[in-house]
């Protein structure tokens, strides 16, 4: 085993609002964030808060999403608590105590007569909608009463099936142990032609959201968050961009209104994510058509490392041949209007400072992650989860660890700097500085695997926002 090593103390980032210490709640208009705890909108206190939402860690469950989502856009109090999905870990024992199913999401509501648990995510929205009622000055969210509802709510399930059917079914040109599938195929067709009745819908609206409502409704939110999953799966596994399809314009600007909703925005994850987290959910994707390779490749940034939104001297900028849709970037700690305000340069520098800073908080325990990549690591008799990336009781190389955090804090100072329009330079010094580290090529290539290791397990929005991941 190598020498003990600590990771040094966070500095100050004069470009971030707040430290390491002192990251406060997210006030309304700013991008939640979804490592807090203790959600408390403006107004309320510890004392006022009646619901812990039990919701997925990684930030994957779309049913986990669509209720914190409604917490959130009501402004009501809440506790948050982290709970893994069974593809990527076991849950704890507390948890499964008040759950003995495993469900997520779930309620444990204060009530006079003691906590109650409650599951299932459209029961746990109609019990927001309960009560915490527009009486109590509570945005009205609730649309099951309009006449129109189930029609749509129908219709949201309609499109589900259709995205099911379309990616994790194999295509009519392959086969399943040998035996030809079904001759035709009009399922991209018809996932389409669902999309566009949707959008009809919308365009029949007064206002951007469903149902003629001024913001967002409970029937919305059925909607946004499996739809998030099919615009990251469908261009994947399919080579379908929806957004040149020209009949969804009603539809473009309902997903746009979200892309401007702090709320929405922090809860929201990216096509990467996405991609790696829905097999384990739903089962496999099957490549519709031949020659989605490049495009694969960097959707998973393995061509040109996502340089398709990095600028040549660390400007957040997306160029146009960027596969991944990329609306309503952020930060939190900003609202949506402060960002949009900033240069492209600056962008840069704030995304790099909170992964500096998220690198400084936990540094030591990145470090042990990034060694079970090491030769050593990974080698004790453990039990195996459906997400292939997932390996919660892998060992590190006890030997890595030290090499790796060395090369963290390189990787932290080099993003910690105040270097607007100069990012260039903070890289070159930064490969010096990785040089001066005199590690033989040995110990080269197995620190980058642990960084490689790191690198493909970052997620969005579990770890940090969209900008500071990439």
């Amino acid at each position: 085993m190598s020498g003990a090593y600590s990771f040094p103390v966070a500095p100050a980032f004069p470009s971030l609002p707040y430290t390491l210490t002192t990251i406060p709640p997210s006030p309304s208009g700013d991008i939640v964030d979804p490592s807090q705890s203790l959600r408390l909108p403006s107004g309320f206190k510890e004392e006022d808060v009646a619901i812990t939402l039990f919701r997925d860690k990684a930030g994957w469950c779309p049913y986990c999403q669509k209720v914190w989502l409604h917490l959130e856009l009501k402004q009501i109090p809440f506790k948050m608590d982290r709970v893994a999905m069974r593809s990527y870990g076991d849950k704890p024992q507390s948890f499964l105590n008040k759950v003995p199913n495993g469900l997520l999401p779930a309620f444990e509501i204060e009530t006079k007569a003691g906590p109650q648990t409650l599951t299932e995510s459209s029961r746990l929205m109609e019990v927001i909608e309960m009560i915490y009622p527009p009486e109590q000055g509570f945005l009205d969210m609730d649309a099951s009463q309009h006449p129109d509802y189930p029609r749509l709510a129908r219709l949201e399930r309609q499109i589900f099936s259709l995205w099911c059917t379309l990616v994790f079914r194999p295509p009519p040109s392959r086969s399943v142990f040998g035996i030809p599938t079904p001759s035709t195929d009009n399922r991209a067709r018809d996932f389409i032609d669902g999309l566009r009745e949707v959008s009809r819908s919308l365009d029949e609206s007064s206002t951007p959201y469903f149902l003629s409502s001024p913001h967002p409704t409970t029937l919305d939110l059925l909607y946004v968050s499996h739809f998030e999953r099919m615009l990251a799966s469908v261009l994947y596994w399919c080579g379908i961009d929806i957004w040149k399809d020209s009949g969804l314009e009603a539809l473009n600007v309902w997903y746009s209104k979200f892309e401007e909703m702090g709320a929405y925005l922090g809860t929201k994850g990216d096509y990467y994510t996405h991609i790696m987290d829905i097999p384990p959910q739903y089962g496999p994707g099957y490549d519709l058509v031949d020659g989605l390779e490049e495009m694969q490749r960097k959707l998973t940034g393995k061509a040109r490392g996502w340089g398709w939104f990095l600028g040549e001297d660390g400007e957040i900028e997306v160029e146009d041949d960027c596969p991944e849709r990329i609306g309503g970037l952020g930060m939190q700690g900003f609202t949506v209007a402060e960002w949009e305000e900033m240069s492209e340069a600056k962008r840069g520098v704030v995304s790099r400072q909170y992964a500096s800073l998220k690198l400084h908080g936990n540094g030591e325990a990145v470090a042990k992650f990034c060694a079970r990549a090491g030769k050593s690591g990974a080698k004790n008799p453990r039990k195996t989860f459906g997400a292939k990336l997932a390996d919660p009781y892998a060992e590190s190389d006890e030997d890595l660890i030290k090499p790796c955090s060395k090369t963290l804090e390189v990787v932290a100072n080099v993003m910690g700097r105040e270097d607007e329009g100069n990012h260039a330079e903070s890289l070159r010094e930064g490969k010096e500085m990785l040089a001066d580290l005199g590690y033989d090529s040995a110990t080269k290539l197995e620190v980058a695997r642990g960084m490689n290791y790191l690198r493909d397990r970052v997620g969005v929005p579990r770890d940090m926002p969209l900008v500071a991941a990439r």
